[in-house]
């Protein structure tokens, strides 16, 4: 059993989804459009800014910036340089139909560095 606004319940986590607003994202106006945006796709459960230290940025980016051998990819250096010392904003929404990832990705557009 999980705790979701206050109501104990069995809970799927395919229902949830996470977003970042990035420094640009996170301050007026566009935090204001996004979110209400973002709510179009499901509740927003919880939002917290907080500001990504070197460490933190590069272990939030290990992922998505290293091949499947660990190789460091071209795009990881600048975008954990970019995101040090910056305020950033975490979302994290609920969708009960589970198509929380589609409509995210929907929304977000293309999330491949090189096609942005």
């Amino acid at each position: 059993m999980e705790r979701y606004k206050g109501i104990e319940r069995e809970v799927d986590i395919n229902n949830f989804g996470f977003v970042m607003l990035k420094p640009l994202g996170a301050v007026e106006p566009l935090r204001s459009e996004i979110l209400r945006r973002l709510k179009e796709v499901g509740d927003i459960v919880i939002t917290k800014k907080i500001n990504l230290s070197p460490d933190r940025a590069q272990d939030l980016y290990w992922f998505s910036g290293h091949d499947e051998c660990g190789k460091q990819l071209s795009h990881f250096e600048p975008i954990t340089r970019y995101l040090t010392g910056k305020d950033i904003e975490i979302v994290l929404l609920h969708n009960t139909n589970s198509t929380v990832f589609l409509e995210i990705d929907k929304l977000v557009g293309h999330y491949d560095p090189t096609k942005t």
